[in-house]
């Protein structure tokens, strides 16, 4: 296992690896090297929120105060490392039911007077506090590069537009394994971000936007949104793609009650280095499928 894109790069380039996947700005040095290339498109940088009583984000007023208010295109440019296009649906471009989707955009002073609303105040240090307690409002935001190389720039950049607003946020960059146990043992987050193709039919993201917290389901986030679950619970029941319009109204309540944050339209890459190969739905590789050709160095 090579978990750094850059360092699976250089062994792509020297024969090291037969086959690796590049999401990040290294691609530029890989193309027109002689590697095979298998495009995946991906939602890169998608977000959740933990919604778990006693949690800040758990009020949706401050969810969508402190959503509503990042630059989704300066987001989307950071998270594909160049001109990105802000991603409009919880899945990835060419999957069942797939459409571009409106998300709710505030200004700061709009986004503020929401926090207001919500019972937080800045104070004269300049921080958002309860008012009562005088609790700081204060988020853990995780991202792993293990999940997409650019994803902690994405962090650093809506934690600058929050710090902005007088949230205190505190970075944490970790690898896979402890950001898996954040999401489905511990809960230590407020923001966890990855980047996937997303399932190949929106059926199978209903487990992590609705139904039981772990250790009994998927929903790591605890999410409780009635809008999204009765949409589901009505499209699920309606044949092939008959459903559709029911599936996007789901995904439309996810995002404009901010239980969700899909940031760019992206791809991920497989290279081949002398091997080809397909790829199935949700950017799978097909083992049957692989074929080595003539073997030779890439960085020749």
């Amino acid at each position: 296992m090579v978990p750094e894109e850059s360092t699976a790069a250089n062994l792509l380039l020297t024969g090291g690896l037969d086959i690796a996947e590049v999401a990040g700005p290294d691609r530029a040095r890989l193309s027109g090297r002689g590697l095979y290339e298998a495009a995946v498109p991906t939602v890169v940088g998608l977000s959740f929120f933990n919604e778990a009583p006693g949690r800040p984000l758990g009020d949706q007023v401050v969810r969508e105060a402190l959503v509503g208010v990042l630059d989704r295109a300066g987001l989307a440019d950071v998270a594909v490392g160049g001109d990105g296009t802000p991603a409009g649906h919880l899945t990835a471009r060419g999957t069942v039911c797939h459409s571009d989707l409106r998300l709710p955009r505030l200004t700061r002073a709009a986004a503020l007077a929401r926090l207001r609303k919500a019972g937080w105040r800045r104070a004269a240090d300049g921080r958002l506090r309860r008012a009562g307690d005088g609790r700081q409002l204060r988020l853990r935001v995780l991202s792993s590069p293990a999940s997409g190389s650019t994803l902690p720039a994405v962090a650093e950049l809506m934690a600058v537009t929050w710090q902005a607003l007088g949230v205190r946020t505190d970075l944490v960059s970790e690898s896979l394994p402890a950001l898996v146990r954040a999401m489905y043992e511990d809960g230590d987050f407020d923001v966890v971000m990855g980047s996937a193709p997303g399932p190949p039919v929106p059926a199978q993201l209903v487990p992590f936007f609705s139904g039981p917290p772990p250790p009994a389901g998927l929903n790591f986030a605890h999410i409780r949104d009635p809008r999204y679950a009765d949409l589901a619970r009505q499209a699920v029941r309606r044949p092939d793609t008959a459903g559709c319009p029911l599936w996007n109204r789901a995904a439309q309540a996810v995002l404009r009650h901010a239980d969700a944050l899909p940031v760019a339209d992206g791809s991920e890459v497989l290279y081949g280095h002398a091997v080809r190969f397909d790829v199935g739905d949700g950017g799978r590789l097909m083992p049957a499928s692989i074929r080595t050709t003539a073997r030779r160095s890439a960085a020749r």
